[in-house]
């Protein structure tokens, strides 16, 4: 869910700072949810939804669950690995398969 949260802040092009004023939490807070250090609560996400405006949905649902894959490729469990480095792998990955639709969807 972090994962989701971060492509949305950088999808709208804020800070940190930016993000937890417009949904009315601490910076300090926000960075907690977004690092997935906390479980966001069901208002937070509300509120993210409206200032994103993405279905609430969006947040709960794993429809890539890109994470979750590579886990299982290498066959380990969070405890044995930094979540912090298989989460920048995930968004490397996410931004490389967003660049290539961008491709397809301009060739002729």
């Amino acid at each position: 869910m972090n994962i989701k949260i971060l492509k949305t802040r950088y999808s709208m092009k804020l800070t940190q700072s930016e993000m937890a004023l417009l949904l009315g939490v601490s910076k300090k807070r926000y960075i907690r949810v977004e690092s997935g250090s906390i479980c966001p609560k069901a208002d937070f996400l509300y509120n993210l939804s409206g200032v994103a405006d993405k279905n609430i949905a969006y947040f709960y649902h794993n429809q890539d669950g890109v994470l979750d894959n590579i886990m299982n490729i290498l066959k380990i469990n969070e405890s044995k690995i930094d979540i912090k480095i298989l989460t920048l792998f995930e968004l490397m990955l996410s931004a490389e398969i967003e660049m290539n639709n961008e491709k397809w969807k301009k060739q002729p």
